[in-house]
C-alpha cells in the first residue's frame, strides 16, 4: 500500500513538473510550483522547532509543571504541542517520567494535536487572505459563441472574477473578454484601459458615431475578420455592485467594447 501511495506521489509531481515547463497549460504546474516553493520554509521550521526542544523543555518545566503537577496532572501532555518530527516525542521523555504517558503524549497527542499547531494551522494561514485564481480554457465552439447571452446577475459574480483571472493569464494576446469565451453565457464583459481592467455588466450601447473599418482578431478564433467599427460610442452598463452608469468611450477603447458587446449577442467576426 505504501508503494502505491509513493508512486501516486511520484506521477503527480512528474506531471506537475511537466506541466510547469509546458506553462501551466492545465494548472498543474502551478500547484507544484506551490507546493514546491512551501518546502523550504516547512523545512526550516522543522528544523528550528527541533533545535529548540530542550530550550522549550526548560521553559515548562520552571513556567507550567509546577502548575499541572499542582493539579494531579501529568506534565508530559505539554509535549503534545509539538509534532512528533518536530520533537514531540522527545519533549514528552523531557517532561514525564511514565513511559506510558511518553508513549501517549508523544505519539498520539503529537500526531494530531501537536501536527495541527505546528503545521496544519501555520501553513493554512500563509494562504489566508489569498484570492484564489480561476483561469478558465478558452471557448472555440462556433455553435455556442453564435448563442446570445442573457441578463448577469449577483448570483453571476464568480464569473466576474474569472472573466478577470483569464484575461489576466492572456495578456499578451487578448485585451478585451466577453463570459461566453469562458463557457457562461452572461452578458458580462471585461476590457483593458489605460486605468486597468474595467468590468462591464449588462451593457447596452446607446448611440455610435463616427463609422470606419476595422479587421480585428479573436481569442476564440483563428485569423483576423474585416468589420465596421464606431470611434465614439456611449455605453448604460452595471458594475460589480451592480450601480448603473453611463459613459462614453472613444478610441481603441470604444472598439473593444463593440467586438465584446458583439459577443454577448452571439455574433462572430
Amino acid at each position: 500500500m505504501n508503494q502505491i501511495i509513493m508512486w501516486i506521489m511520484a506521477v503527480g509531481a512528474v506531471l506537475g513538473g511537466v506541466d510547469r515547463i509546458a506553462g501551466n497549460r492545465f494548472g498543474l504546474g502551478k500547484r507544484f510550483e506551490e507546493g514546491f516553493t512551501l518546502l523550504g520554509p516547512t523545512a526550516l521550521s522543522m528544523s528550528g522547532i527541533i533545535c529548540l526542544t530542550p530550550l522549550l523543555s526548560r521553559f515548562l518545566r520552571f513556567a507550567l509543571v509546577p502548575i499541572w503537577n499542582f493539579f494531579g496532572l501529568d506534565a508530559g501532555l505539554l509535549a503534545g504541542i509539538l509534532a512528533i518530527d518536530m520533537g514531540g516525542y522527545q519533549l514528552a521523555g523531557e517532561l514525564s517520567a511514565s513511559q506510558e504517558m511518553v508513549r501517549y503524549a508523544g505519539l498520539v497527542i503529537a500526531a494530531t494535536l501537536g501536527c495541527t499547531i505546528t503545521f496544519t494551522i501555520p501553513v493554512g494561514l500563509i494562504f489566508l487572505g489569498e484570492e484564489e485564481t480561476m483561469i478558465r480554457d478558452i471557448v472555440h465552439d462556433v455553435i455556442f459563441l453564435g448563442r446570445k447571452s442573457e441578463a448577469a446577475t449577483k448570483e453571476d459574480l464568480p464569473v466576474v472574477q474569472d472573466l478577470l483571472d483569464t484575461l489576466k493569464a492572456n495578456r499578451r494576446t487578448c485585451v478585451g473578454m466577453a463570459a461566453n469565451m469562458i463557457g457562461s453565457l452572461k452578458r458580462i464583459i471585461v476590457v483593458h484601459t489605460d486605468r486597468g481592467d474595467e468590468i462591464l455588466i449588462n451593457p447596452v450601447i446607446e448611440k455610435k458615431t463616427a463609422p470606419f473599418p476595422a479587421e480585428e482578431g479573436c481569442l476564440s478564433l483563428v485569423g483576423t475578420r474585416k468589420t465596421t467599427r464606431y470611434r465614439k460610442i456611449q455605453v448604460f452598463y452595471q458594475d460589480r455592485r451592480f450601480r448603473k452608469h453611463r459613459q462614453t468611450f472613444t478610441g481603441w477603447t470604444a472598439q473593444i467594447i463593440q467586438h465584446e458587446c458583439d459577443h454577448l449577442d452571439g455574433i462572430i467576426i
